[in-house]
Order: structure tokens, then sequence, then C-alpha cells
């Protein structure tokens, strides 16, 4: 499920930088993602880092066995002159701290032109706002705290429900009117 989102996470970032930019003319476009690559959360920011070089991949390269995925069928972003993806990976090891500083150093040093991340919710929420900063777009693709896009950010953006979001479902599930929504849902199949 993770790779999943972080997959479409990322087709989307790349699709808002083609949407925003199609004056823009470069050879790639850069984006910084901050992940726990190593500690704790290690194993879920070694998947989304894969789940992203997919993305990448499919971006940047001609998929056209992959039907109607966005941006698969072309080399490239389209509206950016064919520009690829280059995505600077850094790993934040699940400290909040460490992670606002990588999101500083990834927008003032490496000149990236979005960011995303960066999974556990605490390291979002102090890295989210070196992007509203510096006008960095910012995807979130999966911390779910509502903090993070309820500050009237304009440059953060949430590709994944909110933890209330996640709450209510479960309620309506474990209703009666879920219940029978679920066995209406498994009689269709």
């Amino acid at each position: 499920m993770k790779r999943t989102s972080w997959l479409f996470a990322a087709l989307s970032v790349a699709a808002a930088i083609v949407a925003a930019s199609t004056a823009f003319a470069a050879d790639s476009v850069k984006i910084g993602v901050l992940m726990p690559l190593t500690g704790n959360a290690g194993a879920a920011g070694q998947a989304s880092k894969a789940a992203i070089e997919v993305a990448t991949d499919i971006v940047n390269n001609a998929h056209p066995e992959l039907g109607n995925i966005p941006l698969a069928a072309g080399a490239g972003l389209p509206h950016v002159g064919g520009a690829k993806l280059d995505v600077v990976f850094v790993d934040h090891q699940g400290n909040p701290s460490l992670a606002q500083q990588l999101a500083t150093r990834l927008v003032t040093e490496d000149k990236v032109n979005a960011l995303m991340g960066a999974y556990q919710s605490s390291c979002t929420f102090t890295a989210t706002p070196v992007a509203e900063r510096y006008g960095i777009p910012f995807m979130v693709g999966d911390s779910t705290a509502l903090n993070i896009t309820g500050r009237g950010f304009k440059y953060v953006f949430r590709a994944t429900p909110i933890a209330t979001d996640f709450a209510h479902t479960y309620m309506r599930f474990f209703s009666k009117e879920g219940r029978q929504d679920h066995q209406f849902d498994r009689d269709r199949q």
C-alpha cells in the first residue's frame, strides 16, 4: 500500500511541475525526497525509495506497455521539453530537526525544484515550513497529521487522507450501516 501511494505521489509531483512550468526549459527537474532510510522506520523509507525510483523510471523512459499511467507513454516531462526527473534522496533518520536541516540543504545547496516526504508526520511538520519559506512545492505522500496542511501554507500539498479520515472510516465500517455496505460490496463481486 505504501509503495503504491508513493508511486502516485511521485507521479503527482511530476504532473504538478509539468502543469506549473510550461515555459520552464531545463534538462532535468530536481526533486528532493526526505525519507527515514535508516532507523526505526528505515524499512518503510527504503520501500518508499524503491517506489519513487520506479516512478522516476516511468517518467524518464518511455513505457507504452503501461497503458494509461500518466507520463508513461513518452520519455521525460512533455511540457518541459522532455526534461528528466532527477531525484535526490536524503535520510532524516526519523529526526525532525535533521529533516528540517536536510530540507534547507536540498533547497539552498542542491537547488531542488520540489520536495517530497517525509513519511513520519513529525519530520514532515518541520520540513514543510522550509518549502513554504522558499516557495518550493512540497508533496506530502504519507504523513497523516492534520497540522501539516492545516497551517494555510500555499506550497504544501497532500496526496493522502488525514488521520481523522482513517478513524471515521473505521468507525463507519464497525457500524451497522458500514457492515451492510461491506456486505453489499462482497455480494457484488
